[in-house]
């Protein structure tokens, strides 16, 4: 990252009494840039912070990201809210498209798309809501579980792949 983001971050460690040291400001910048956080959205959720925050210690990186993209349950009613418009879009003998991979998972696993359009009712939306944001945050864990798995057993298959043939 920048120079403009090792400031903010240094302003925002200064605004609750505290130092962050080169490594971690590096470090933080890495996940921020595997999380796709822009400096724009460090900026923006540095000054709600300054702002907003009661306590008097280091905000930790898991609040700047909820300060960015949300909670983890606010992401979840956003791809409930996607699929609700997939239903409606494409109906029951249409092909949905989601971004969001766990949503793709949750909708191609645990459900047939043509029995579960064909046998929704919007009155039971606030159900479906309810019981999709329990799956999301369930299957989101287990996917990031399954990319970290992924990332560290990278080196090991490299290795074995290596010695074939």
């Amino acid at each position: 990252m920048t120079s403009e983001y090792t400031q903010t971050m240094t302003i925002v460690a200064g605004s609750f009494g505290a130092k962050m040291d080169a490594p971690t400001i590096a470090y933080w910048a890495d996940l921020f840039k595997e999380d796709g956080i822009s400096i724009d959205q460090i900026k923006a959720a540095a000054k709600d912070i300054i702002r907003t925050r009661k306590y008097k210690t280091m905000p930790t990186y898991a609040e700047f990201i909820e300060f960015c993209s949300g909670t983890p349950d606010d992401k979840a009613r956003i791809q409930a809210d996607e699929v609700l418009k997939q239903i409606r879009a494409v109906g029951s003998y249409g092909k949905p498209k989601f971004n969001d991979p766990v949503t793709t998972h949750i909708m191609t696993t645990l459900f047939n798309w043509q029995s579960f359009c064909s046998g929704f009712l919007e009155k039971n939306t606030p159900f479906f809501i309810k019981d999709f944001i329990e799956k999301y945050n369930t299957y989101s864990k287990d996917f990031r579980r399954r990319q970290v798995e992924q990332i560290g057993c990278e080196p090991r298959v490299k290795g074995l792949t290596e010695r074939i043939g």
